[in-house]
């Protein structure tokens, strides 16, 4: 039996970013992970005895999320390549099940992704409307309550 090997890290450190070569996946044993979009956007926090970074290691691809210690920190253990790899040769039933939730994961995260540019866009838009509304001498406070909500929901790691 291969001796597990573990990482710890500490709230906000990045574990790997986008466009990297893959050589290990990890499960979590304590804290949080989140993972995020090219667009900086957070797709996903991931807690204690989930898995990530296998997606890349079963589409044979670079890492299509950054992933980062949530507000606890993380320990995990890391899960080599070839233990995957080996996994997905011995069952190709299991294999194929694995790669297919993986391409709807990451299709997933992609039409996420370009939500999140459209919501931003029209977040942009609804500030512009409130400053126009307030040099007239309107009250937006309902239309600026909604904006916060809406960054908060973009970016929780801000708010």
């Amino acid at each position: 039996m291969e001796k597990q090997i573990s990482l710890s890290l500490e709230a906000g450190e990045v574990i790997y970013k986008i466009d990297t070569v893959s050589d290990e996946a990890y499960i979590i044993t304590e804290g949080e992970v989140e993972l995020y979009s090219r667009e900086g956007f957070l797709l996903a926090t991931l807690t204690e005895g989930e898995m990530f970074g296998e997606t890349s290691l079963i589409m044979g691809e670079k890492r299509s999320v950054t992933a980062k210690a949530g507000s606890k920190g993380i320990k995990a253990t890391i899960i080599p390549k070839r233990n995957l790899m080996n996994i997905t040769q011995k069952d190709p039933i299991l294999a194929a099940l694995w790669k297919k939730t993986q391409l709807r994961l990451t299709e997933s995260n992609n039409k996420n992704s370009e939500l999140f540019i459209e919501v931003e866009t029209i977040n942009e838009e609804l500030e512009h409307y409130i400053l126009e509304q307030e040099k007239s001498g309107r009250n937006s406070e309902k239309l600026t309550n909604i904006i916060s909500r809406i960054k908060q929901l973009l970016y929780p790691s801000k708010g």
